[in-house]
């Protein structure tokens, strides 16, 4: 799974800032305006329910953030909730509903989440 550069467009949400744009070589390379770069894998989580309409979450993300390629993520878990009771759709990690349940726990809403989803 690879993320949009600045070079490449730009994400709804972020209005004119773009995303993740290069800043001076001073600034700190984890912030950028408010936004925190490992932020970005949880709010792909929380989009990727939302777009399935609460059937499928993509979580567990992994990787490095890099400005010439922007992200490179591993090893995701995708969680299948059926509506048949079906379990393990995608894998022995998949905990379907239990493991989106688990997600949400802990997980924190970051404002343009909701709308990735146009």
């Amino acid at each position: 799974i690879r993320g949009q550069t600045s070079a490449q467009g730009k994400l709804p949400g972020l209005g004119d800032m773009g995303f993740l744009e290069e800043e001076d070589s001073d600034e700190d390379d984890d912030e950028i305006g408010a936004i925190q770069i490992d932020d970005i894998p949880q709010a792909f989580s929380h989009f990727s329910y939302e777009h399935s309409r609460g059937r499928q979450l993509v979580c567990d993300l992994q990787g490095v953030w890099n400005a010439d390629d922007g992200f490179v993520l591993t090893d995701p878990v995708i969680h299948h909730v059926s509506s048949r009771g079906r379990r393990y759709m995608n894998g022995a990690t998949d905990k379907g509903e239990a493991g989106v349940k688990k997600f949400f726990e802990t997980h924190v809403c970051i404002l343009f989440a909701s709308e990735w989803d146009s």
